[in-house]
């Protein structure tokens, strides 16, 4: 059986990590089906949907170890860099990415979810990024937290390696929305047909240049917005 499940549904695409016995920790193989399923979802669709089978999101990762000894420093970097582009295959896909977030989310699980469009999450969902409890600075998530969450609510996660509830996600802006575990899949299920009606023609242009006014100069941001929204109306034929 695949550890990563990818099925396609009109214009949703669902991506679910599919090793419930292990809390669905991620092996460096399974980054690689992740991030292949990832890519593909962006490519075919409009909404990706990723989630966990289980009780638990994602509850870490595999040893960098892999069960032997301590790799050669070649082999620590090649792994540590499929959890980039794992991260960057959610990131920066085209498609609106929603994660269902039940019971834990540590480390790289907690790395997808601060990287996904839009998180709902169970109110029985706990973050962590316990890096540093492990003996190594955890650089790969401060490398995109430090653009996403206040420094100090930011640096505090990492720095002690806590875990936070889906509550203080949502006040610290890793979560959008709370709901009850009996009802998130439901609630999941409704928002991606929500989004999915909006058609990608509007979806992936507004998300696209979401991320070019985060990063842009005001002047620039003006320009661009008025060329996309120009081309996207006459390419659809309708008055705005």
């Amino acid at each position: 059986m695949p550890s990563v499940r990818y099925e396609k549904e009109n214009a949703l695409g669902r991506v679910t990590l599919a090793r419930a016995s292990e809390a669905n920790r991620l092996t460096f193989e399974m980054m690689e089906e992740l991030t292949q399923a990832l890519l593909q979802a962006g490519e075919e669709c409009d909404v990706i949907l990723l989630s966990g089978e289980g009780a638990d999101f994602c509850a870490g990762r595999e040893s960098v170890r892999g069960g032997a000894g301590l790799p050669p420093v070649n082999v620590i970097r090649e792994r540590f860099r499929r959890i980039v582009k794992m991260n960057d295959a959610l990131e920066f896909s085209p498609a609106v990415t929603v994660a269902a977030l039940r019971g834990r989310a540590y480390g790289p699980g907690a790395g997808l979810v601060s990287r996904a469009d839009i998180v709902l999450a169970s109110d029985t969902a706990r973050i962590a990024f316990p890096e540093i409890k492990e003996g190594f600075p955890p650089t790969v998530v401060i490398s995109h937290l430090a653009r996403k969450l206040s420094r100090r609510d930011g640096f505090e996660m990492v720095i002690t390696g806590r875990e936070i509830d889906a509550e203080e996600g949502r006040r610290i802006g890793m979560v959008n929305h709370v709901v009850a575990d009996g009802k998130l899949d439901a609630e999941a299920e409704r928002l991606c047909a929500e989004l999915c009606a909006l058609g990608g023609d509007s979806l992936k242009p507004t998300k696209s240049f979401y991320r070019f006014a985060e990063t842009a100069r005001p002047e620039a941001n003006a320009d661009h917005a008025v060329n996309l929204i120009a081309n996207a109306i006459h390419s659809k034929g309708n008055v705005g």
